[in-house]
């Protein structure tokens, strides 16, 4: 029987001593149980204007969006070196869930004036280690 969520690389730490270091290299965001607590891999800041017009609501940023390019581009800097990011939250379930829960947000500000919400947004992501696969 297979497991609801298998982490869906398995690593020795050898692999990951050595992915580490190739990673801190090459300037990659470092694993969170190098950072201090609280502190993640890759975050962002966003202030975003939402506007609720007829029947739809209209933000100004898609923070989910901007996030995956970032760790599309981690990602792609990685194959490069020869290495795989594991992100926090990167699973594999009975082949048909997508990866969940790798991009996170925390909401800091609401404000509302003159018709428009502004929200005040961190959003950010963590890598759990980097594999080396040579």
């Amino acid at each position: 029987m297979i497991k609801l969520f298998d982490r869906h690389l398995t690593a020795t730490d050898e692999q990951k001593k050595r992915g580490r270091d190739i990673a801190s290299n090459f300037g990659l965001p470092r694993p969170v149980d190098e950072l201090p607590s609280g502190d993640h891999s890759y975050e962002r800041i966003f202030t975003i204007r939402r506007i609720t017009g007829y029947k739809a609501v209209h933000d100004s940023i898609n923070t989910g969006k901007i996030m995956s390019r970032e760790i599309q581009n981690v990602e792609a800097r990685c194959r490069e070196l020869g290495i795989l990011p594991l992100f926090k939250g990167d699973y594999i379930t009975l082949h048909s869930f997508p990866r969940r829960n790798i991009i996170r947000e925390e909401i800091l500000r609401v404000e509302f004036r003159h018709g428009i919400k502004t929200i005040r947004k961190k959003v950010f992501f963590d890598i759990l280690y980097y594999i080396d696969k040579g």
